[in-house]
């Protein structure tokens, strides 16, 4: 009754704050009187008080995770708190991931996410894809990072490509051009892996290994689509390489 009285007469009240999936997706909501009113979320709100500096990011950080314990829908992950929390994880004697309360409960939290299907609307396809992105810029800082011994860099990809990159048939199970997407898709999660991260010999080698092994490897039955898209992903990038090189002075293109 309380959200109808709302609807009847918001008043004078600056904001609405509301976590409804389908009433968060209008800027405003207009009463009887045809007042409107900005609607906003209980993620609004945090980022407002980080803005202004009465919460910091480690507790803005700690209430996302008290959310997603919630099962709040489509909070937010960006790659710093991602390495934060895989950061915070160490590796048993066997070189495997030792899941921190944090990852678990993000782990958990994506999983129910996918499984119960909801995630249908062009704006769950958004969180989708930030997810591939948080998971790709994490996975390139654990391999350009000297500080990060390999063993650790595999642990914490593999955790990252098993549990937060979401599967390519999620990603389209809603999509109208589902053809054209898994290509795409395929395309993108390969050609991000496949310009090494380091300058060591070594790393980049170790990092070859996990992208065949982890990335490369699921897409081998697919295909020829997969594998023509992902050329065509990948050329701009290495004839803009080239180019660079060729305008670069001798010196420079030396050293």
């Amino acid at each position: 009754m309380s959200l109808v009285e709302l609807f009847s007469s918001a008043g004078e009240v600056e904001a609405v704050a509301i976590d409804d999936r389908t009433l968060n997706g209008a800027p405003t909501m207009t009463d009887k009187a045809g007042r409107a009113t900005q609607l906003v979320c209980s993620i609004d709100l945090l980022n407002l008080l980080v803005q202004r500096g009465v919460i910091t990011r480690a507790d803005f950080d700690e209430d996302l995770h008290e959310l997603r314990r919630s099962c709040l829908y489509t909070v937010p992950l960006d790659a710093p708190a991602l390495r934060s929390m895989l950061d915070k994880a160490s590796l048993d004697r066997e070189s495997n991931l030792q899941e921190t309360a944090y990852l678990r409960t993000l782990r958990e939290y994506l999983a129910r996410l996918i499984a119960v299907d909801t995630l249908s609307t062009q704006d769950d396809l958004v969180f989708l894809d930030s997810l591939w992105n948080a998971g790709a810029v994490t996975i390139r800082g654990l391999w350009s990072s000297p500080d990060t011994p390999i063993p650790e860099a595999k642990a914490r990809s593999d955790w990252v490509a098993e549990h937060v990159f979401p599967a390519i048939e999620v990603a389209i199970r809603h999509v109208v051009d589902r053809a054209n997407r898994a290509p795409e898709l395929a395309a993108a999660r390969a050609s991000f892996a496949l310009f090494p991260a380091s300058g060591s010999t070594e790393r980049q080698e170790a990092q070859r290994e996990w992208v065949n092994d982890t990335v490369l490897g699921s897409l081998l039955p697919a295909n020829n689509a997969v594998l023509d898209r992902i050329a065509q992903v990948i050329e701009p990038s290495l004839i803009g390489n080239v180019e660079s090189l060729a305008n670069e002075p001798e010196d420079d293109a030396l050293s």
